[in-house]
């Protein structure tokens, strides 16, 4: 129905943005990991996904790989669009790599997923996200924005940090580089 939209970021809220187009301002709810990459005044491209329940929502996402998963995650019974998109703020890699590896009990440990609802996401999708590709330094960029965020910082402050350390190599480093970067400020 709206595949995308694009234009200038109006407002990042706590879970979502405001994006003016030009000529309207739409209300988009996004994951925690791309909220995090938005900035007041950005133009962005956001693709979408238009949810018609009883509380209708435009939920984003910053690429096309991100809203293909979100689709897939609320097509598993009983996952609706609002718990799919924060099991996102994980990220798209991280996310594969666990329903792939069968790893119920790493996608326990995601917000608002418990252990039924992770062992129907690896039933009901392991076979669809056969062959959706992973790359490695997008999920240690995953892994080290979360450890970060256990630490007590914002998802936002973390991502930033680790995105100028993320050629640092191993998981370890990264983190280890992002938080002298973090305590300097």
């Amino acid at each position: 129905m709206i595949r995308f939209l694009r234009g200038k970021v109006s407002s990042v809220e706590k879970d979502h943005i405001i994006l003016d187009t030009g000529v309207f301002g739409f209300e988009v709810y996004l994951d925690e990991e791309s909220l995090s990459t938005l900035n007041e005044g950005d133009d962005v491209l956001i693709y979408t996904y238009l949810s018609l329940g009883d509380d209708p929502k435009i939920f984003g996402f910053t690429d096309e790989k991100k809203r293909e998963l979100f689709i897939k995650l609320i097509s598993v019974s009983k996952l609706g669009p609002k718990t799919a998109v924060k099991i996102l703020g994980a990220g798209v890699d991280r996310i594969v790599k666990m329903i792939k590896s069968e790893d119920v009990a790493g996608l326990s440990s995601l917000p608002g997923i418990g252990k039924r609802t992770a062992e129907r996401i690896v039933v009901e999708l392991r076979d669809e996200i056969k062959d959706i590709e992973v790359e490695q330094e997008n999920e240690l960029v995953s892994e080290a924005v979360e450890a970060l965020k256990a630490l007590g910082f914002s998802a936002k402050e973390s991502y930033e940090a680790v995105k100028l350390v993320k050629d640092k190599g191993d998981l370890s480093e990264m983190i280890k580089e992002a938080l002298s970067i973090l305590m300097e400020r």
